[in-house]
């Protein structure tokens, strides 16, 4: 099966909350709805050509329409490497193994980096998927000790 990816529409608002939920589990429709108007633009009137948004969510679905992953982006500036596509509530399904939206979502957020002038996209990942992971740095050790949690891990790509 193949994956498309778009950007979130206001129908598919409500579609794509169980996604979110693999993420936070406590989170309300409530909660997601109003993140999610806060990313999304409207839709022109009248059609015009459409710009790069420096804000957004994408979604991926396979052919039969059936949402399998998502991301929410902003362009964040970076004095030092230049304009980074930020992503974060990333999520992908790989339902049976053999078919994910991983590398469709991860192309469309580098297209949407180059378009909005971005240098880099830095993915910023749940925990939820990553649990496992040892933690044995001095840093780690004393920011746990100190009440920290570990609720992302961030893997950052120069476009170059």
């Amino acid at each position: 099966m193949n994956h498309k990816a778009r950007h979130l529409t206001a129908k598919d608002i409500p579609l794509a909350f169980p996604l979110l939920q693999l993420l936070h589990a406590d989170a309300t429709l409530s909660e997601w709805e109003q993140y999610a108007w806060s990313r999304i633009e409207p839709d022109p009137e009248p059609p015009a050509l459409p710009l790069p948004s420096k804000r957004g969510i994408v979604i991926a679905e396979n052919a039969g329409g059936y949402l399998q992953g998502m991301f929410s982006y902003a362009l964040r500036p970076d004095a030092f490497r230049g304009p980074a596509l930020h992503c974060d509530q990333f999520v992908a399904l790989d339902l049976i193994g053999v078919d994910s939206p991983l590398n469709v979502l991860l192309d469309k957020a580098e297209h949407i980096a180059r378009d909005c002038g971005g240098a880099r996209v830095d993915f910023h990942l749940s925990d939820a998927f990553f649990s496992d992971v040892p933690k044995r740095s001095r840093l780690h050790q004393v920011l746990c000790s100190t009440g920290h949690q570990i609720h992302s891990f961030r893997y950052g790509k120069a476009l170059g």
